[in-house]
């Protein structure tokens, strides 16, 4: 008996300093103190100045307000795997960054003078959406504040031969990224900078948060104008609502082009698997003018409205033509005869005397495409939702 209560307080008192452990290690971890709501205003980050470059990196961090005209740099950078975790010190306290932003601050810190600095990562509550939604929406004007934005591209190493032979090459290209950013530059007030525009221009480009593909324009964009909502709460499916109604809004948008956009949102936004089923039936409201009052010899354009209370998009579209009757499969066509008689019986049925001749000579040539076809290639134009090369 008194070995095994021994053997309990031995367990019980791991446990007791265990818990004194973590609580010492989370009193030296470093939180953000909220901002004040109530005026417009960021976090500084001051970067210690440090003669040796192997020194740790020592920071501290202060609120400020545009009010106080702030004299700061920005930092741009690739955040890069959040696995890679470094530590640094804010205001005495430990606070973990990416691998990319501790190599930076190493690289752009002084060795005689301090650096104060706005950088995302950190001067942003990252945990905090209700902050990180404001700050996010405030970053144009906190980027055209700062006195200059330094861009860190990251440690790259050329061996010689590169080295030489980039250097034999650029003659040629030595021109180039100085005309695209002019060009950039030239196109600032122009259409090139629309939301849709930068969407669409560089849907290639790569980000962790995919929510990002559409935020991550709105500072930039022209016609924005604080019109576009911004929550990273919402799911990626009401972010590609929100993206096809503003799009839809904007009456000097073209009127074509609609689904195309749709379709790069999605794909930016994760594909299919944005939303299920149900989300799409609960959430969008498709809604169909009955054939008879549309459908006439003339093709009808319908121009896109919005009606943000029930969320309804009626997009642009012609009217070519109608379904009149569904006729049997490719399976039945082919290997039933009672099912291409009753068939061809349907086509004389439905179709005006006028088109007859056309219709039953176009389906000649249709049943002798089916004859042949291989079912590989019916596979390509069979399935629903498919993307054909």
């Amino acid at each position: 008996m008194f070995s095994r209560s021994k053997k309990g307080a031995k367990q019980s008192s791991g446990r007791r300093f265990g818990l004194f452990k973590e609580k010492i290690d989370e009193a030296n971890l470093f939180y953000h103190s909220p901002l004040d709501t109530s005026t417009d205003g960021i976090r500084l980050l001051t970067l210690d100045k440090a003669i040796d470059p192997e020194v740790s990196v020592t920071c501290s961090l202060q609120h400020v307000t545009f009010a106080q005209k702030p004299k700061y740099e920005a930092l741009s950078y690739t955040w890069g795997a959040e696995t890679a975790k470094k530590q640094i010190s804010i205001n005495g306290k430990e606070f973990e960054v990416g691998r990319n932003l501790y190599n930076a601050l190493k690289h752009i810190r002084c060795a005689n003078r301090d650096r104060v600095l706005w950088i995302d990562a950190i001067c942003i509550n990252q945990a905090n959406v209700p902050e990180k939604n404001q700050q996010i929406r405030m970053m144009p004007f906190t980027y055209s504040r700062a006195s200059q934005v330094l861009v860190y591209c990251g440690n790259y190493n050329m061996d010689w031969e590169s080295f030489i032979s980039r250097i034999e090459s650029s003659q040629k290209c030595h021109d180039s990224i100085p005309l695209k950013i002019k060009r950039q530059l030239d196109n600032k007030y122009s259409s090139g900078h629309k939301l849709q525009t930068l969407i669409e221009t560089y849907r290639g480009s790569l980000c962790k948060e995919p929510r990002d593909h559409i935020y991550g324009f709105i500072g930039l964009a022209i016609d924005c104008e604080d019109q576009f909502p911004i929550d990273y709460n919402k799911s990626l499916f009401e972010v590609w609502k929100d993206a096809i109604l503003f799009k839809a809004a904007d009456q000097d948008s073209p009127q074509h082009d609609h689904l195309r956009f749709a379709k790069t949102v999605q794909t930016l936004l994760g594909g299919q698997r944005i939303a299920s089923r149900d989300d799409v039936q609960s959430e969008i409201l498709m809604y169909m003018t009955a054939v008879d009052k549309v459908f006439d010899e003339q093709y009808r354009l319908v121009y896109s409205t919005i009606n943000e209370d029930t969320a309804e998009l009626m997009l642009p579209a012609r009217l070519a033509g109608r379904i009149s009757h569904f006729g049997p499969t490719y399976h039945e066509i082919i290997s039933d005869t009672r099912k291409m008689v009753r068939w061809k019986s349907n086509i004389t049925r439905f179709i005006p005397e006028d088109q007859l001749p056309s219709a039953r000579e176009e389906n000649d040539l249709f049943m002798e495409v089916l004859e042949n076809v291989v079912e590989q290639d019916l596979a390509a134009v069979s399935g629903y939702d498919r993307t054909i090369a």
